[in-house]
């Protein structure tokens, strides 16, 4: 292994080219999450420079050379991995298969000196999303992090990259695991806000964040994690939407729901017992759905605008759609809006707004007429939603008003016993 390296680091030296010009004697120490690296940083023209085994390795990343196309892959343990290109002019970070961000290298280039290749540590470290701290007597790098005070003597602290969550209370540390976090760089990017941890009654933890995802729209996020007292593997989930409310974890007897996207999770923390509910096998095909109510039979499937009930007993898929709304509800809505809408008021364009009922993740942003599912609460087996009209009101003379109004019919549906 160690020849690889040593192999690996010589061909990039050699292939690179380039004579480094000379460097400020004042070479400065290197912490990684206060543990000190073996080289030292280099300072040429105020920026400080690692060799890049020493940076990338000190950073939990695995090198590898490609001989083929004359580049270094660096991959990270998020799986995340960046392609340092011998002559070109970008370095690229590819964050899942269909994301990806590049950095312009004119300014930092690599350079080689001494049989090794430098790169500069703050342009690696921003890439794999590291904070670091420069001054004239050392260079720190360490991961962005959360903190929570449980009220109690406990304080919790979440690393934002890795997911570890650590608890210190009464003198000590103790880890309590790993939360599988969601990606905070790239095209589609999670920030989180906060973060509480509640024990089970079982003496398990339940982890819960929220904050945001930004791509094409901003959603609200919520990640969700049960962690056992073992320290054995966390369940982790995340559920985003345009819409509020998020669906949230719920306890049937002693079993904890976790909803996310694609997947619930029923953790029976009697008997450690995981039992993992993905809506492409309820479904026949690949889909996101989340679920947003369950009483351990029932489990109310959506994307927070448009729902359908799964039966876990008889496999059974219900669409609400059908069952509760039609005819006598999409009468009510047609009626209303013929009278009072700008966009809807004629049989075709409401038939053409009804077909596309709950589809607001891009047109209720743009305020363009919706009609839309909200689900608020489940009671004697019975389910309660608000189909709420987002719709262009219109004067007495039936032109259109400058903003759009929202009608709210409320609507229930039996659960079969």
């Amino acid at each position: 292994m160690k020849k690889t390296v040593l192999s690996l680091v010589l061909t990039f030296a050699l292939a690179l080219g380039v004579a480094a010009p000379a460097l400020a004697a004042n070479n400065l120490p290197v912490f990684v999450e206060g543990q000190k690296v073996a080289e030292p940083a280099l300072v040429k023209n105020n920026t400080s420079y690692l060799p890049m085994r020493a940076i990338y390795e000190a950073l939990g990343a695995k090198v590898d050379w490609d001989a083929k196309n004359q580049r270094v892959i660096a991959t990270e343990p998020s799986g995340a991995w960046t392609e340092i290109p011998l002559k070109g002019d970008w370095l690229e970070v590819h964050y899942s298969a269909s994301s990806s961000s590049q950095a312009n290298l004119e300014g930092r280039r690599p350079f080689a000196q001494g049989g090794k290749v430098y790169l500069p540590v703050r342009l690696v470290s921003d890439m794999m999303g590291y904070q670091v701290d420069y001054n004239k007597q050392r260079v720190a790098i360490a991961a962005p992090r959360l903190t929570y005070d449980d009220g109690q003597g406990g304080v919790y602290t979440l690393n934002l990259l890795t997911g570890e969550l650590k608890l210190a209370q009464n003198g000590g540390v103790k880890r309590l695991g790993a939360v599988a976090m969601p990606s905070n760089r790239g095209w589609s990017s999670a920030r989180l806000f906060d973060f509480s941890v509640e024990l089970t009654k079982n003496g398990n933890y339940l982890f819960k964040s929220s904050g945001v995802m930004q791509g094409a729209l901003t959603n609200g996020l919520d990640v969700r994690a049960w962690l056992p007292k073992d320290g054995s593997r966390a369940v982790t989930t995340y559920a985003a939407s345009v819409l509020d409310p998020l669906p949230k974890h719920c306890w049937v007897g002693d079993v904890l729901w976790l909803p996310g996207e694609g997947v619930t999770f029923a953790i029976d923390e009697k008997t450690n017992k995981i039992t993992e509910y993905k809506t492409a096998d309820i479904y026949g095909e690949e889909r996101y759905d989340m679920c947003y109510w369950t009483d351990g039979r029932f489990m109310l499937l959506g994307g927070g605008a448009d729902f359908d009930v799964y039966d876990i007993k008889t496999g059974e898929l219900t669409d609400l759609k059908s069952a509760m709304l039609e005819p006598d509800i999409k009468a009510q809505v047609q009626t209303f809006m013929q009278k009072n809408s700008w966009g809807a008021n004629t049989p075709e364009q409401f038939e053409s707004l009804w077909k596309h009922l709950g589809s607001t993740w891009i047109n209720l942003p743009c305020g363009d007429e919706v009609v839309y599912l909200r689900f608020t609460k489940a009671e004697d087996n019975v389910l309660y939603f608000d189909l709420i009209v987002h719709y262009w009101a219109v004067d007495e003379n039936g032109n259109p008003m400058a903003n759009g109004r929202d009608k709210t019919f409320h609507v229930t549906y039996q659960l079969p016993q």
